[in-house]
C-alpha cells in the first residue's frame, strides 16, 4: 500500500520480512500484554484479531 513502510518486525535481537511487509501495532489495547495487529504489503492490508507485545511491530500515527 502506498506510504506504507515496509519494515518487517523483530522479534528479540532479530529482524524479519524487511522489504516484504510492515507489522503494525494499533493504538487499541487487547489486554496488558497483548495488541491488536495488522500486516501491510505492496498491495493488501490484512488486519489480525490480537497478538503478543513481545514482537517488536512498528507503530504509525494515522489521523
Amino acid at each position: 500500500m502506498h506510504g506504507w513502510l515496509l519494515g518487517g518486525h523483530a522479534h528479540g535481537t532479530s529482524t524479519y520480512n524487511v522489504g516484504k511487509y510492515g507489522s503494525y501495532w494499533s493504538s487499541t489495547e487487547y489486554s496488558s500484554d497483548d495488541g491488536y495487529n495488522a500486516y501491510v504489503s505492496s498491495n493488501y492490508f490484512y488486519p489480525q484479531e490480537y497478538y503478543t507485545r513481545y514482537y517488536g511491530y512498528s507503530l504509525r500515527c494515522v489521523r
